[in-house]
């Protein structure tokens, strides 16, 4: 009899270890989808980025295009870097809130789940992604000389936060940016322009100068007929 008890207690004892276990692997089962979810959620918004920066590249070869067409003035450059800016600032909300959630759900899972491999694959896709995220707004393209100059003056703040999950782009951080990208911007059009000009001046003087001599030649030419 109490063999028979003993062994009873030895199968409750298994049941309630399998059922323990099942629980813990329903569980995590349900962590993992709840990661495999914010994964193809992050996918989706890296593909919007995509397009994004696509619609960015047609918009910069049509002013591309402006420029080479001698159409592009000082104050193309300086309206199209204040649209982009006010642009910007609108989105800055949506990035602010966009960062807070996904900050909360990684640390969240962090907490939940003790498989620190995972756990780093979800911080490291996170950290990457906001850095692209990041990228989408700050490299603001004006023209030739123009586009490249955002992504370097933001840059720093990019790789002081990523690794909290965040990147915190102020308003007022942007506006200091912009100001400088639309100086460096307005400088660079300004030499150009001031180069393009002497350049023209140059063959204008040389085009004067030729005329001139042919004239001449052509008077001599005629006085030389005259004499004979």
């Amino acid at each position: 009899m109490m063999a028979a008890d003993q062994m009873e207690m030895i199968s409750h004892r298994i049941k309630a270890m399998v059922q323990r276990h099942n629980e813990e692997v329903a569980t995590l089962k349900a962590k993992i989808k709840e990661r495999d979810d914010l994964i193809a959620h992050l996918h989706k918004v890296i593909k919007n980025r995509d397009d994004i920066i696509a619609h960015r590249d047609g918009v910069i070869k049509s002013k591309d295009n402006k420029i080479k067409s001698n159409e592009y003035t000082i104050e193309d450059f300086r309206t199209s870097i204040i649209g982009d800016q006010e642009m910007s600032v609108r989105m800055t909300d949506e990035i602010h809130a966009f960062n807070a959630r996904i900050r909360d759900r990684v640390t969240d899972l962090s907490r939940q789940m003790d498989l620190d491999p995972v756990s780093s694959e979800l911080a490291d896709l996170v950290a990457r992604h906001l850095m692209n995220q990041a990228d989408i707004h700050v490299n603001l393209s004006t023209a030739n000389e123009g586009k490249n100059l955002f992504s370097g003056l933001f840059s720093k703040y990019v790789r002081e936060d990523t690794q909290n999950f965040t990147v915190e782009i102020t308003e007022e951080d942007y506006k200091r940016c912009a100001d400088r990208a639309m100086e460096e911007a307005i400088k660079r059009v300004k030499t150009n322009r001031a180069a393009m000009i002497q350049e023209k001046t140059q063959e204008l003087q040389e085009s004067k100068e030729a005329m001139k001599a042919r004239l001449k030649a052509e008077q001599r030419e005629r006085m030389a007929k005259k004499s004979d």
